[in-house]
Parts: structure tokens; C-alpha cells; sequence
């Protein structure tokens, strides 16, 4: 269920690759390959097929980077299934038609909350191929009564800041934990959404934990936990990163090591980029080179999401471009160089973490 993409980000978005969730893991020395090294099964991928009766368009999700794939919402994992009672709504969402879609929901109310798959109409509108669902499209299936707690977790997933301000007022509930077991927030923390994720801090943790605290950027929650001196002084919260929530391999279970749990808080906070925090956890003692989940470091996250800003801070302050992570076996520069979409960001990754290699 996430919003893992093998996009410009790379590694992964979200994560489960169930409908809404599709996880696209580029394998570090098979970046250039469509099939990114792995079987299916093991990459999680899925390519599956929707048609419109009306107007046979016609859309799928294929094994590849979200550029190369079809950038419009008509790309998506939804099948009919023979159901021909959501067409006519349907039809109008893919052609961006309000008036249309409004008619349809007025004329059969119960199409809103069909599942399609496992989404909804507003549900499947989370995952923007094509860009940020409408403001007034989203409206008309709030209106008509669409469910709104799991299009919140997926909004807070895709860090869609405004859908996610759009559901809140309407009522969506920010602790509900109604896909993959955890909370929208803890959702856009998992994926470095930091823009959905300030929108969802202002209402809560709902569950208060140190990773959660350091991914939001929450220094003074964080320096309740970690002491100037780097030791912990609370319980680290009730629920602790679980990967396989939002689709990657599953490694080891969390580390009870106290200098393991900060390290896993510096992670958090360096691949949402929360410098402050970033630079408290270190200044009190925490290794730059914690590593978590399978060997993958804070300097990892950080290329895979490009935040560009945040892999040169931590390579200022000696993080190591050498470790391979457990589940590709990539370094730092491989990383990058799967991750590579082209932009401003990811050449500017590149070159400082080749700099680091070479210096």
C-alpha cells in the first residue's frame, strides 16, 4: 500500500504494491534496465490493465520509472471487472468531466464507495500520475458521501498537502490507521512527504514516539527523548518503523539498543530533511552512519529522495559514500545513480557523492 514508485525519488515511495500502493525499486546496477533486476514477485510490481466502456481509454501500470510511464490519471492499476454500474462515474472522473461525475453520483449514490480493486474513486484519486487530483473533483465524491480516513493516509503517502488540508475539513480523521496499520502522518514520514506531513502535524502524533518526533522536525519532542549527552531518557514510543508496512523487504526486527533507536531517529529526520534535529542527534553523539534497516544509512534516504540540501550537510559532517546497504548492495553512488531522473537534484547528487568517493 504506499506510494512506492521507482520514480525520481528511486528506491521507493509508498510502499505496499497493492493498487494504490505500488512499489518501484530500482536495483543499484540495473538502473538502466526496465526490469530492474528482480522477479515480479520479489520486486512486488504489478502490471494490470483498466478500460473505460464509453470511451475505450484505456490505462496501465507497468514495471518502469513514473516517466516513462503513462503521466496522465488515465494510467492507473483500476479494473472493472465487469462492473458496468461504476462506468458512467468512472468515465467522467478519467475525462476530468464535474458535472458529469456529479450526475452519475446523484443517480446511483452507492458507485461512491465501490472499490474498484481495493480503492474507491477517491481513494484511487491519491495517486497522481497525472498531478494533483482537482479540488472540485475531490469535492463531488465528498459531497456524495466518499470515505475518507484511507484517501487521508494515501494523500499524507503521495504528499498531496492540499488534498490532505481538503480531507481534514471534511472530516477525515488524522489517527485513524486505515491502511497498512499505521497513521497518515507515520505515512508521510515513511516517505519523506514533508509538505503533507506539516499539514498533518499540526493534529497530533497520535502515536508519540521519537522516529515520528524526529521525522517531523519536532526538535523540543526530540530533546525530550535524547538527552545534550545522547542518552535516551524515555521509552521510545509505541509503535516503531516497520518497512514492510510501506512495502520494502523485511529486515530484523527494530533494535531495543538504545544507540540503535537514536540512529534510527537521525534517519528519520535526515531523509525528511529536518536539519535542526539532524544536527542535535549528531552533536549529541549519534553515528551519521546508524543503520537501522538493512544497512541502508540516513545518507541512502537522503540520495533516494532527493534531498540534495541534506546529502551534502551529511557529507560535510563525515558521513561515510562507501557502506552498502543489505538490500541491493549498493553504495551511496549507486544509489544516486538509480535514483538519477534527470533533474537539478539528482545531478547535483551525483556529483557531490562522486566528490566524497574522489576527495
Amino acid at each position: 500500500m504506499r506510494k512506492d514508485r521507482r520514480i525520481a525519488q528511486g528506491v521507493t515511495r509508498c510502499g505496499k504494491v497493492a493498487l494504490v500502493h505500488r512499489i518501484y525499486e530500482p536495483v543499484p546496477g540495473h538502473e538502466q534496465s526496465s526490469d530492474p533486476g528482480q522477479s515480479h514477485t520479489d520486486h512486488q510490481c504489478k502490471t494490470s490493465t483498466f478500460d473505460c466502456h464509453h470511451c475505450g481509454i484505456s490505462g496501465h501500470v507497468m514495471c518502469n520509472t513514473l516517466a516513462e510511464a503513462v503521466a496522465t490519471r488515465r494510467c492507473t492499476t483500476m479494473s472493472s471487472d465487469g462492473d458496468e454500474r461504476i462506468q458512467p462515474a468512472l468515465h467522467a472522473l478519467l475525462t476530468e468531466d464535474v458535472d458529469g461525475l456529479r450526475a452519475a453520483l446523484e443517480a446511483d449514490p452507492g458507485v461512491v464507495n465501490l472499490r474498484v480493486g481495493e480503492n474507491t474513486m477517491l481513494e484511487w484519486m491519491t495517486q497522481p500520475e497525472g498531478g494533483a487530483p482537482s479540488r472540485e473533483t475531490v469535492a463531488v465524491l465528498i459531497d456524495a458521501g466518499a470515505l475518507l480516513d484511507r484517501a487521508l493516509n494515501l494523500a499524507g503517502c503521495w504528499n498531496l498537502a492540499d488534498l490532505c488540508i481538503q480531507l481534514l475539513a471534511a472530516g477525515a480523521d488524522p489517527a485513524a490507521r486505515a491502511d497498512a496499520g499505521i497513521t497518515p502522518l507515520e505515512s508521510a514520514a515513511m516517505h519523506s512527504s514533508t509538505e503533507a506531513a506539516d499539514v498533518l502535524i499540526a493534529h497530533g502524533l497520535h502515536r508519540p514516539s521519537l522516529w515520528l518526533a524526529a521525522a517531523s522536525g519536532l526538535l523540543a519532542e526530540v530533546q525530550r527523548w535524547v538527552s545534550p549527552a545522547g542518552s535516551l531518557q524515555a521509552d521510545p514510543g509505541p509503535y516503531r518503523p516497520n518497512w514492510t508496512d510501506v512495502g520494502r523487504p523485511a529486515g530484523p526486527p527494530p533494535s531495543d539498543d538504545p544507540a540503535d533507536i537514536v540512529g534510527e531517529a537521525l534517519v528519520f529526520a535526515a531523509l525528511n530533511n529536518r536539519r535542526e534535529v539532524v544536527d542535535y542527534l549528531l552533536d549529541s553523539g549519534a553515528d551519521i552512519d546508524a543503520r537501522p534497516y538493512q544497512n541502508t544509512t540516513a545518507l541512502h534516504f537522503a540520495v533516494q529522495f532527493q534531498r540534495s540540501d541534506m546529502v551534502r550537510h551529511l557529507l560535510d559532517r563525515g558521513a561515510s559514500v562507501t557502506i552498502h546497504d543489505a538490500n541491493h548492495n549498493s553504495d551511496a553512488s549507486g544509489w544516486a545513480r538509480a535514483c538519477d531522473d534527470g533533474s537539478a537534484a539528482a545531478a547535483s547528487i551525483k556529483v557531490l557523492v562522486g566528490a566524497a568517493r574522489t576527495g
